[in-house]
Parts: structure tokens; sequence; C-alpha cells
């Protein structure tokens, strides 16, 4: 058998099947230090012999080079009684002969969707294989926040672990899922979204004692600018606006509640503000800081009232 996989995916993968073997009734397994293919298809064959079953772990499987067309006879399928569970992280494809690779079980990690949809479906799945409900605000903030699917199936575990009555919802995601620099740059961008000025302040306080300046002025003005097309177009406009743009649905909605709580000059002025920061940093004016909280507490003192 064939994991291909790298990281945190080879890892989870290897025991999920070493799970299997198990509940199959092959629970010894034992990792192959040997250097050759002959040495392991030996192992393998006295190991079935006089133990009644075995899995051999390989790791970094590539290591032992092309499979020597003179051993394919020793791969029996499904019904042997030892397994080799041979570990790639790249294309296992060139070690083998196509009579060979017809003899294998290749697994490899489960693909989450790029699109959104697909992605909330995805980690809606994931969640319901953990016997838990999300929230669509959750499942759509972590689809946003986190990109790597072996740490959305991490994140998933530890929100299942800590829910109660098996509901995520998102506030849940917001203290579990980010660590402290992440979820400070969330409460900064949904505080001044929703005009929450002792949320958004703290966080900024926070923020400029850790972070790069370029990477929150991008984050808010990503922010920022939907909310000022969606407070200058009518609501038909700016939602097609917003798909062209590939604005997530989580980004959607907090644009919505600041061009609800804000005018459109006041969101102007800010992305305005924004920009010339990211000018001042660019070309070594200054560096931008106080540029970067005027914009901020500019528009949180034009609140609509």
């Amino acid at each position: 058998m064939v994991i291909q996989a790298g990281g945190a995916s080879q890892r989870r993968l290897l025991e999920d099947n070493l799970k299997r073997f198990s509940a199959g009734g092959l629970a010894d397994s034992s990792r192959f230090s040997g250097e050759d293919w002959q040495t392991l298809m030996a192992e393998a064959r006295t190991g079935g012999l006089f133990s009644g079953g075995q899995v051999f772990i390989v790791e970094e499987a590539a290591r032992l080079g092309p499979f020597p067309e003179q051993l394919e006879y020793c791969l029996e399928g499904e019904e042997a009684v030892s397994h080799c569970l041979l570990l790639f992280e790249k294309d296992h494809k060139p070690m083998f002969s196509v009579s060979a690779l017809k003899s294998l079980e290749v697994i490899r990690p489960e693909k989450a969707p790029h699109w959104e949809s697909g992605r909330v479906a995805w980690l809606k799945k994931i969640a319901a294989d953990k016997n838990v409900r999300c929230t669509q605000g959750a499942l759509h903030l972590m689809a946003e926040w986190i990109e790597d699917e072996e740490e959305q199936r991490s994140e998933m575990e530890k929100l299942a672990l800590a829910c109660e009555d098996g509901l995520v919802d998102e506030d849940l995601v917001r203290k579990l899922t980010v660590d402290e620099g992440a979820r400070e740059m969330l409460t900064l961008l949904d505080g001044l979204c929703r005009a929450d000025a002792p949320a958004a302040i703290s966080a900024l306080v926070f923020l400029r004692k850790r972070e790069e300046l370029l990477r929150i002025t991008g984050a808010l003005y990503n922010r920022l600018r939907l909310a000022m097309y969606m407070a200058s177009l009518p609501s038909t406009s700016s939602e097609e606006m917003l798909g062209i743009l590939g604005a997530r649905k989580y980004q959607q909605k907090m644009a919505g509640e600041a061009s609800r709580r804000f005018s459109q000059r006041a969101l102007q002025l800010c992305v305005k503000g924004l920009v010339e920061v990211s000018i001042a940093l660019k070309t070594g004016r200054d560096n931008g800081w106080n540029r970067l909280e005027m914009a901020v507490l500019g528009l949180l003192d034009e609140v609509k009232r």
C-alpha cells in the first residue's frame, strides 16, 4: 500500500490505516529500517509465515529506489498475510513498473474544494464525522481564516471536544481556532466593521507591538474597500461587484455591517487614508503608524447616530 502525502497529512493517513489494520486483526506493526526492497520482501514474507501477519511501515520509501521487477511475484494484494505501508511524499509511480502499479493500493489525502461554497460543505462534512454541528457563521469564518486542510481537520477536532450540546458557533471558532495575533487582527477588522471602538482600539494597540504595519493596513483595506463599494452602490449592484471581487461570505457579511454603520464618505476617507499609509511605507516617508491610527479613529468618529 502506498500513502502519497507529506507532513501532517501523511501522519494522519498512517494513523488511520494502522487503526484499520488493527480492526481487521493485524495489530502487529513495525518500522522497516533496511536499505533495499529485497530485505523488505524477505522480512514481510518470513513475518507472515511465523507471526500470523504483520504491518511493515516504510518511511521515505523513495530511498529504496525502483522496485525490482523480479520481486513483483511477492505482491499478492489484499489477501496477503503481511502488508507493507510505503510512505511517499512525492509521486510514487516512477518507482514501479506498469504491472506492479496495478497491484498497489494508493491512498492520498482528500483535497478540499478551492471555491468557498465547496470548502464550507467540506467543513460541514468533517464536522458531521466528529458528531458536531456548525453554524453557517462558524463554517464561513473557518473557511476564510484557515487555508490548510489538515489544520482545518485538527481545529474541527478541537472544537468538537470543546463545544457544548454538539454545536460549534462563531464565537467558539474565534476563541479556539486562531492564535493570539490572528485573533486580535480579527477583532480589529470585525470591531471596526461593527463600530465597536473599545474592541477595535484595544486590538490595534496590541497589534502595534507585534504585527507588521503593512499586513494590518492590507487587511483593513481589503475589508473596508468592500464596505465602501456596498455603501456606494445599490444593493443588487454591490452584490454583483462583491462576487466579481471574489469576496467570501463572511467578508461580505462584515462589509455589510460597516456599510450600515458608516456613511459612504466616511468609508471613502478611511480607505484613502489606508492607501496613503501604504504609499508612505513603500516610499520611506514615515513609518505610517500615526497615519493608520488617524484613519481608524477618524472612521470611528463618523458612526451614524
